[in-house]
């Protein structure tokens, strides 16, 4: 019925009613409508990863000296790093640098089958809006938000676990109505194919808890403490998430950590790192520090055809800083070839490199 928006030519939308609907201008033109579905948006197409041989690259790469050959692979990094330190200025122009460190890291919590609804659910319950609220009730909000708690009592046999559902709905019904356009659909969650430790309710909890301590969080990294904030980031702990996988789970037999290394490895590189270069502070001394594993088909597919197994420089793959260099070498050259290494410009780029070019 509004005029303005008479030059439709299409109507998208993620969702839809069981009622059917037409869309039509002020002129009665009827307008074609798409339903999206955002159940594909989780999938990896076949294409995604290459398979893992060495590639034509691995060659170059391993007559170049130690020294060398982590140059040409950390320079993929900070490039990498840079990139992602630009992308981050953008967000913090639009919302601040609190939310924006607050965003990076709910999303790198959700990596990578989740990192959307996680970004949702910062942008929709900003750090800001949860100073100084209680522990327990920054809980029910992000579960809530989530919708992964309602009124319903579910079967479980963990008394543990049902006395904290309780306790999350009794905090979570008192907001609940004026939160409803907040809540996630249940479709934008991807629940299989993952270690339990990993299940997006666990790291929920962990987000939870670490903006119930935000004031230290935000503290060290204003002192952009590294050592303090990997300490700090690896002890967090709850006395109900240190011993479940999900809301509804039994007790494991011992307690684990709400983010492991890898996780906090991950923050670091997609965070940290980006924001300790966007205020111009050094950080290349801690990062070349930082020892990671080979967690994900992707890396490990991207050190086989650059390095190769047999390769002098496979223990490069051991440092998270070398691990984003070669992922980032992985998308630029081999997810670009179509010609399987026949026609990749990055070996002779290598021999440049050795040469001083």
């Amino acid at each position: 019925e509004n005029p303005a928006f008479d030059g439709v030519v299409l109507h998208v939308f993620p969702r839809m009613g069981k009622r059917q609907c037409f869309t039509r201008t002020t002129q009665h033109r009827a307008v074609p409508q798409v339903l999206l579905s955002g159940r594909g948006l989780h999938k990896s197409e076949p294409g995604d990863v290459l398979p893992a041989n060495p590639g034509r690259c691995s060659g170059p790469l391993a007559k170049l000296d130690e020294a060398t050959a982590r140059s040409v692979i950390e320079a993929a990094a900070v490039y990498r790093l840079r990139r992602k330190a630009d992308r981050l200025a953008a967000v913090i122009a639009a919302h601040g640098e609190a939310e924006a460190l607050y965003q990076g890291v709910a999303t790198a919590l959700g990596y990578k089958q989740n990192k959307l609804p996680f970004l949702l659910m910062a942008q929709r319950l900003p750090v800001a809006s949860l100073k100084r609220v209680p522990a327990l009730e920054i809980q029910a909000a992000f579960f809530g938000v989530a919708g992964f708690i309602d009124a319903r009592e579910p079967e479980i046999h963990d008394d543990a676990a049902r006395v904290w559902l309780r306790e999350l709905w009794a905090s979570w019904w008192k907001r609940r109505s004026s939160a409803m356009r907040l809540i996630l659909d249940p479709a934008d969650w991807h629940l299989g194919g993952m270690r339990p430790a990993n299940h997006p309710q666990r790291r929920i909890a962990a987000l939870a808890v670490l903006v119930s301590r935000w004031k230290e969080f935000s503290a060290l990294v204003d002192a952009a403490d590294v050592r303090g904030i990997w300490k700090f980031l690896e002890s967090l702990d709850d006395d109900f998430w240190s011993c479940h996988y999900t809301l509804k789970s039994k007790p494991s037999k011992s307690r684990m950590a709400l983010i492991g290394k890898t996780r906090v490895g991950e923050i670091f590189a997609n965070v940290l790192f980006p924001l300790l270069h966007h205020r111009g502070v050094g950080y290349m001394a801690a990062y070349q520090k930082i020892r990671a594993t080979l967690t994900n088909r992707v890396v490990e597919t991207a050190a086989m055809r650059l390095l190769a197994d047999s390769q002098p420089h496979r223990k490069l793959a051991d440092r998270l800083i070398n691990q984003q260099g070669l992922l980032q070498i992985y998308e630029d050259f081999c997810l670009q070839d179509c010609s399987d290494c026949a026609r990749c410009s990055f070996p002779e780029r290598v021999l440049r490199w050795d040469a001083g070019q």
